[in-house]
C-alpha cells in the first residue's frame, strides 16, 4: 500500500512540475497570431505572412487545419515548426493531437466539442500546452478545473492560476 501511495504521489508531483514548466514556457507572450490554412492560395504566401509575423513579435502561432486535407495541413505545418523553432514561438494546432504530434507542436487548443481534456492529455507528452476559448467567468473556473493551460477569453479577469490571451490582441487571418 505504501509502495502505491509513494507511486501516486511521484505521479502528482511530476504533473505539478509540468503544469509549472507549461506556465513558464507561456509567461511573457502577449501576440497570438492565429491562421486559416485554407485562407491562403499559395504556400509562399502563407509563409512570407507568417514570416512578417514572426519578425514582428508574434510570440504564439495556432494552426486551423485546411478541412478534409490533413496531409497538406501536415506538410506546410511542418514548415511552419522551422519557423517557430527558429523565432523560438510556441506552435499551437487546433483539435487536431494526431498532426500536432506528427508535426511536434508545442500544444493543442480545444473546442468545447472536441476531445475532453483528460482524455486528450492521456495521448500526448506531458510537456505538451493545452489551451481552450473561454466566455463566461464559469467558463473560465471550468478550464481551471480541467487544468488547461491557457485561455482566449474576451472576459477581463485576473487569476493568476491561468494565462490569459485576450480577442482583442489576437490576430487572425
Amino acid at each position: 500500500m505504501f509502495e502505491t501511495m509513494t507511486k501516486q504521489n511521484k505521479q502528482v508531483d511530476i504533473y505539478l512540475n509540468h503544469m509549472k514548466i507549461n506556465k513558464l514556457r507561456l509567461a511573457n507572450r502577449t501576440k497570438y497570431l492565429i491562421v486559416n490554412l485554407e485562407n491562403f492560395k499559395t504556400t509562399d504566401e502563407l509563409l512570407d505572412k507568417i514570416g512578417y509575423e514572426l519578425e514582428n513579435g508574434t510570440d504564439i502561432i495556432q494552426i486551423n487545419e485546411i478541412p478534409n486535407n490533413a496531409q497538406k495541413t501536415i506538410i506546410i505545418g511542418k514548415k511552419i515548426r522551422e519557423l517557430c523553432s527558429i523565432y523560438n514561438v510556441l506552435l499551437i494546432i487546433k483539435s487536431r493531437i494526431d498532426i500536432a504530434q506528427i508535426i511536434e507542436a508545442d500544444g493543442i487548443f480545444l473546442e468545447k466539442n472536441d476531445i475532453p481534456i483528460h482524455n486528450a492529455k492521456e495521448l500526448v507528452n506531458e510537456t505538451m500546452i493545452f489551451g481552450t476559448k473561454s466566455n463566461t467567468k464559469n467558463e473560465i473556473n471550468e478550464a481551471i478545473t480541467n487544468n488547461f493551460d491557457y485561455i482566449i477569453t474576451k472576459e477581463n479577469t485576473n487569476i493568476a492560476s491561468i494565462s490569459y490571451f485576450y480577442l482583442d490582441n489576437i490576430n487572425i487571418f
